[in-house]
């Protein structure tokens, strides 16, 4: 494995390449006549910037190109482009390098699905089979008590996904579960976990496509009549109809967080793993599924003073 440079501290950060070049890509998308036969299909001055960032607008260029062609069912071409995205991207390269290609494969997938390649079914059998979550609760669905034993429950927020699938099947009703947590250290941190407030970090994005299912917790919340409720999202909309205007939205928070990884870890290989198992999958989520598969949508602040209005009983 190669390791990355850490290059967080220098030059324009991976944000402010992604904003030149969704501006760039705005003011000549509607002057581009076959992006695929040329060497740069942008001929736009980048002048000011180094070799190097001008490389990393080149390539998010590339990506956004491939986006367009992607929503204009124009798959030949976005694949073609996607195989200059494929060649210019690492998973182990600076930070653009790193969004694209889990972008590019993420659109990959989208160009399967739409082509009939690879089905949505195929794609949940092959993801079971390498990752079984909490959510697949197969082997409990008639259990009417269960008892979870976690030997690393940290602040359990990992048990979220398996109460809304046990509260969601009405055909069977959970009479009782009960969450055990054994350690050998910190035991005031378990014991913290046992009393906290039930925080979860991705609970109302999740079920912004299960609509009867986010009513049903504010429900549930407002009758607790609180006086504060804190919010955790990023202002951002990935909820757009337009895809090129979702993907743009989807470029700006995902550029933020590689940023922000980058400046925190620099070079440590062992980061990949979290980017792959987080945020890759979550650019996988918002870039290749529709409906109910995508189970994790950010909307913007209005939007969720609106929805949260109705249940709202404080002062």
């Amino acid at each position: 494995m190669t390791p990355r440079v850490n290059e967080a501290s220098q030059g324009l950060s991976t944000e402010e390449i992604m904003r030149i070049a969704e501006k760039r890509f705005i003011k000549t998308s509607t002057n581009i006549v076959d992006v695929v036969s040329m060497h740069n299909p942008f001929d736009v001055s980048l002048s000011g910037l180094s070799n190097e960032e001008a490389k990393k607008v080149d390539l998010v260029e590339f990506l956004l190109a491939s986006i367009d062609n992607v929503g204009n069912q124009q798959y030949d071409h976005a694949s073609i482009l996607l195989d200059k995205c494929d060649g210019m991207s690492s998973s182990t390269g600076n930070a653009v390098q790193r969004v694209v290609y889990y972008f590019s494969k993420a659109l990959r997938e989208r160009i399967n699905r739409e082509t009939g390649s690879i089905t949505s079914q195929d794609l949940e059998k092959l993801r079971c089979t390498l990752h079984r979550s909490p959510n697949h609760v197969e082997n409990v669905a008639e259990a009417k008590k269960i008892h979870v034993i976690d030997i690393r429950i940290r602040i359990g927020e990992q048990w979220t996904g398996l109460m809304q699938a046990l509260a969601s099947q009405s055909e069977y009703p959970l009479e009782l579960l009960k969450i055990t947590a054994i350690g050998t250290t910190n035991k005031h941190l378990i014991e913290d976990t046992g009393k906290s407030s039930g925080y979860s970090g991705h609970l109302l994005r999740s079920l912004i496509s299960l609509p009867d299912r986010l009513d049903s917790v504010m429900q549930v919340i407002g009758t607790f009549n609180p006086q504060i409720m804190v919010v955790n999202e990023p202002e951002v909309n990935t909820s757009s109809s337009s895809l090129v205007n979702r993907f743009i939205e989807a470029l700006s928070i995902s550029s933020a967080y590689f940023n922000c990884l980058e400046a925190c870890v620099g070079a440590d290989p062992n980061s990949i793993i979290e980017e792959s198992s987080h945020l890759g999958e979550g650019i996988r989520n918002i870039a290749a599924t529709e409906g109910k598969e995508r189970n994790s949508q950010y909307m913007e602040l209005d939007v969720w003073r609106a929805f949260f209005a109705p249940f709202w009983k404080g002062d």
